[in-house]
């Protein structure tokens, strides 16, 4: 069927030659995201809209995957370059300190990197309503401000200086997890609340939710 805009994928097999930033073609089912099988169940449809995806592209292996332009030998020069070598630290250290049967899963929920997520986690997750787990979104932002909050009250910044620490903080990892949208709104309403406080300014959360378009 025609489509056109961003999609939810899925590839199953091991192998797979392509990375962030490179151009692929792939062969396989191109479906509509589910609704909820039952009342109360995650909205996964909705979920996704959210973040601009209106499709699901399963793969069935990765030879259907077929490399078509990688930037790698550019990525020297590229802007995010920085970020990805964030990127690849935090993975370090996740693979260093956690079991490997939890180190995709880390790297999925924290930094938004599922290259490494199985297709029985995943499958997992989806079957429990709860694949929204495996992408970033606003409550990792807000779980960040909590740490850096308590974490700059533990070493003593100064009153006037936390709240911009805390916009520093967000910021990093909105650019590390690639600007994800959830956590791009999240930011910005972070900020502007932050802001209110480095100017002396009462910022309300309902006010700012308001003003924000949908």
């Amino acid at each position: 069927m025609p489509f056109t805009g961003s999609l939810w994928l899925t590839i199953r097999g091991e192998g797979l030659e392509a990375t962030r930033g490179d151009q692929v073609e792939l062969t396989g089912w191109l479906e509509e995201p589910f609704p909820p099988s039952n009342p109360g169940e995650f909205d996964f449809r909705t979920y996704l809209n959210r973040q601009g995806i209106t499709g699901i592209l399963r793969v069935k292996e990765t030879a259907s995957v077929q490399l078509l332009n990688s930037d790698r030998d550019q990525k020297s020069s590229s802007n995010t370059e920085w970020s990805s070598q964030i990127r690849s630290y935090w993975l370090d250290f996740i693979e260093q300190h956690l079991q490997e049967n939890n180190q995709s899963l880390a790297a999925a929920m924290i930094l938004g990197v599922r290259e490494e997520v199985t297709n029985e986690q995943q499958e997992a997750f989806t079957k429990t309503g709860t694949m929204h787990f495996l992408a970033v979104s606003g409550l990792h932002v807000g779980i960040l401000i909590f740490f850096l909050y308590v974490t700059g009250k533990l070493i003593r910044i100064p009153h006037q200086w936390l709240p911009l620490a805390i916009i520093v903080g967000i910021w990093l990892y909105a650019f590390i997890t690639d600007m994800n949208p959830p956590v791009l709104r999240a930011s910005f309403l972070a900020t502007f609340l932050f802001l209110g406080k480095l100017l002396s300014r009462q910022a309300t959360l309902l006010n700012l939710l308001a003003r924000w378009p949908v």
